[in-house]
């Protein structure tokens, strides 16, 4: 999307540019965002792949609640938009941590670089 406009007021031809360049950069941190396409825990770890096949994943000897847990429990996750949530053991891990702990993102301000939904 381009716009163009005339402005002859320099505090309105400030904002505009300004405006300008935060369009362009919510667009550009848009388009760099993966999506989770699913999530999978087995005995040793939680694992999440994204809609283009990147694949990250936690073991849970980082995460003594995880690692202490039965399979039922460890089973018993919700998604949200930033990461994965263990009611019932009171835990949760952000996506863009695990795929950046893998070498896959950078560390962004919103947190959402890997996301869900």
């Amino acid at each position: 999307m381009r716009i163009s406009l005339s402005l002859k007021n320099k505090h309105y031809a400030d904002n505009f540019h300004n405006i300008r360049i935060e369009i362009h950069k919510q667009t550009h941190r848009e388009m760099n965002r993966r999506q989770i396409a699913r999530v999978w825990v087995d005995n040793h770890a939680v694992y999440a792949e994204t809609t283009d096949g990147l694949q990250a994943s936690y073991e849970f000897d980082l995460w003594p609640r995880l690692l202490q847990a039965d399979d039922k429990q460890r089973q018993n996750f919700e998604l949200s938009y930033f990461g994965i949530h263990w009611p019932e053991l009171d835990e949760d891990l952000g996506f863009e941590s695990m795929f950046h702990a893998a070498g896959l993102c950078e560390i962004t301000v919103g947190e959402d670089s890997v996301c869900y939904g």
